[in-house]
């Protein structure tokens, strides 16, 4: 579940025609399995072992995976679907050329020829190699960098065309800082040892993947020492996490003119213009950058670095942006190091997944037109929309009830609420794939072909009318929501259980996916949110003094959630989850009231032995268990803007009077937390 900035995917109509409805949610899934509790432990004393305690113990993480959960089992199952669409697709002895069928089963194949990647080597990079190699200006330099854009390879900057933060009914070209090869920019400066060491690594890495190409491990060293160089530059000069969540800092709108102006060393028109922008239309509305001073460093480094470091640098960013789609033993390199020193994985995931995954990248939402024929019906959408409707009636109410909001800013903040746009399932409209060509050649050239494909897709979007399009496959097991369309958005692939079921009783939905939908209706009004109007514009439409009354609530939380050691002396970043934690914890509150509203809640006593009202929670904890590699976890809480999902089990419903009244817990128990402590925004 997401705040989405950038715009990166309902439903339904003529799609289920002539199939048999699905019903949503695998009805062997029990909505509470008391097997999975641990009804030793008091919920007062540790809510999270007490509903997940048996599922822990029976779950450890996987081989392949870093992290196991609640998420992870219905990607499981969403995958199980997704397998058989692809088998059946491959196995087409007579596809029709150009069909999704044809498009799916091709790709596919090409994912799975291990064999045949191997026999090609590094076959397929040598005509951009040769012409890295070929550099000797900074003209030449830059032309490279074109061809690298067109085709989505990694570059020092990243260019996007985007809805404008302040006027949302437009595209314009975008450019945000890029460039690194670890997770994070603290990664190259911090001093701490484990940053070191993976420092080394890192190096380590880079040198195996030129050896891997051919060369020798002296000539791999110093240029893998040359990359980690001109990747620490670039990570100095980059924006923190922290900086990178405040809008405004990264809303820095100018002409070309100003931009050539900026980085006088680039030369940006000759760069959008080879890379097929159109040059008399597409910035007639101006360019966005992300981090301006980011992109001067990135120009005073085209002025001093030197040209053979500068090919070096374009040459690992080349093998790396590939080295998946290429030979086994360059893939099994970049899982060594991204997937086993920085998240403790010690084992690949089986080729079909693999596969799987290489296709869903290209082809994500062809094979989400034939997942939601098997996963998903009308009346599950009809429900969740109602539970939609509900869960905005009680935040309506919330709004009109806040006793610190004036009323000039409830007004704005009702009619933003008002206009949120729901979308659930999977596209009205699907996409066109018609002029991406798919075969059976390779799946490198299959990957090139759909990131040209996507470049031109996003690039032609400049003066067309904002459509209504989605930017999630609707296999995807999340949720988001979008501020500069104002929209909220639940696919299919989260419609399942534990999240939700058309056989679960209210108490498990709300408490599953009504606390989705609160939480991503909370992010329109989150310390990021809250700043985007009823449009989708970034604009400050709240009085100087609620602004401050809100700061000091949202304050209260970020440093409340910081107060918890995750690992060693490691303590949760606040400031880096806050937008989350916020959106968790009016998501579980207005999805409670809601539920609360309904006639289960009402008239039900107990159910499997407990209450609607513990039961709602008991699926709120439920949809968060998981287990995870200490690597991994120590990796999300660097760079990851959720809380690891113990502290999202625990930490809402400890602001809640509520939660301490349905399961008796008192002043004194762990859980517990003096009402003067409590934070209230929503």
């Amino acid at each position: 579940m997401k705040f989405v900035k950038l715009t990166f995917l309902v439903f339904f109509g003529l799609i289920v025609l002539g199939h048999a409805q699905p019903e949503t949610g695998s009805t062997d899934i029990l909505p509470i399995d008391v097997a999975n509790m641990d009804q030793t432990v008091s919920p007062g004393v540790d809510f999270f072992r007490y509903v997940n305690g048996g599922w822990l113990a029976k779950n450890p993480v996987p081989p392949g995976y870093s992290r196991w959960g609640s998420f992870s089992e219905v990607e499981e199952r969403n995958e199980a679907i997704l397998q058989d669409i692809l088998t059946t697709a491959i196995d087409d002895p007579n596809p029709v050329p150009g069909s999704n069928t044809q498009k799916l089963g091709d790709f596919y194949y090409t994912a799975l020829d291990v064999e045949g990647r191997d026999k090609m080597g590094i076959e397929p990079l040598k005509p951009d190699l040769n012409k890295i190699e070929q550099i000797s200006s900074p003209a030449d330099l830059q032309n490279v960098m074109v061809s690298f854009l067109t085709r989505r390879l990694r570059l020092p900057f990243f260019v996007w065309v985007g809805q404008d933060d302040k006027n949302s009914s437009i595209f314009v070209p975008q450019v945000f800082q890029s460039g690194l090869g670890l997770p994070d920019r603290d990664y190259y400066l911090d001093e701490g040892e484990k940053y070191k060491n993976i420092r080394t690594e890192y190096v380590k890495h880079i040198q195996k993947l030129f050896e891997l190409t051919g060369y020798s491990p002296e000539q791999a060293r110093d240029m893998a020492n040359v990359v980690m160089a001109m990747e620490t530059r670039l990570a100095g000069a980059s924006m923190t996490r922290l900086e990178r969540r405040d809008p405004e800092k990264t809303y820095n709108k100018m002409t070309l003119d100003e931009l050539q102006a900026l980085t006088p060393d680039f030369d940006w028109k000759n760069f959008f213009r080879e890379a097929g922008f159109n040059m008399d239309r597409d910035f007639e509305n101006g360019v966005i950058i992300g981090q301006p001073d980011f992109l001067k460093e990135v120009d005073k480094m085209m002025k001093d670095v030197s040209l053979d470091d500068w090919k070096t640098y374009m040459q690992y960013k080349l093998i790396a942006s590939t080295a998946n789609k290429l030979s086994s033993d360059l893939e099994k390199e970049v899982f060594h190091f991204y997937s086993t020193v920085l998240r403790g994985i010690d084992e690949m995931k089986p080729l079909w997944k693999r596969a799987l995954d290489d296709t869903e990248g290209s082809l994500g939402e062809i094979m989400g037109q034939e997942f939601v024929k098997r996963s998903f019906s009308p009346a599950a959408k009809e429900r969740v929309l109602e539970m939609v409707n509900n869960i905005k009636e009680v935040l309506s109410k919330r709004i009109n009830e806040l006793e610190w909001m004036s009323d000039a800013t409830k007004q704005e903040a009702q009619k933003k609420l008002a206009a949120f746009k729901p979308k659930i399932g999977y596209p009205d409209k699907w996409r066109d794939y018609s002029k991406l060509e798919v075969d059976r050649s390779s799946l490198f050239n299959n990957s090139m072909r759909a990131s040209i494909f996507y470049f031109n897709r996003n690039k032609d979007r400049i003066g067309k009318p904002v459509e209504d399009e989605w930017f999630m496959n609707p296999q995807t097991v999340n949720a988001s929501y979008n501020a500069s369309r104002n929209e909220i958005v639940f696919p299919a692939g989260i419609l399942q259980p534990p999240f939700f079921s058309e056989n679960f009783d209210d108490a498990i939905n709300y408490g599953g996916i009504g606390t989705v939908i609160g939480h991503e209706i909370t992010h329109g009004f989150d310390d990021q949110g809250r700043k985007y109007d009823w449009e989708g514009n970034l604009r400050d439409w709240w009085t100087e003094e609620d602004a401050q009354k809100y700061t000091q609530r949202a304050d209260k939380l970020a440093n409340q959630y910081s107060s918890y050691v995750v690992i060693d002396d490691v303590h949760l970043e606040g400031k880096l989850t806050l937008g989350e934690n916020i959106a968790d914890l009016g998501g579980l509150k207005l999805a409670y009231l809601a539920f609360m509203n309904t006639e289960e809640a009402k008239t039900i006593e107990m159910l499997d032995g407990f209450t609607p009202q513990q039961r709602f929670f008991i699926s709120w904890a439920q949809i968060w268990r998981q287990n995870i590699t200490d690597q991994e976890l120590r990796l999300r809480i660097n760079t990851d803007p959720h809380s690891p999902g113990l502290y999202r089990a625990i930490v809402p419903p400890s602001n809640m009077e509520a939660f301490f009244d349905v399961f008796n817990i008192k002043p004194g128990d762990p859980m517990y937390r003096e009402e003067s402590e409590r934070v209230v925004i929503w």
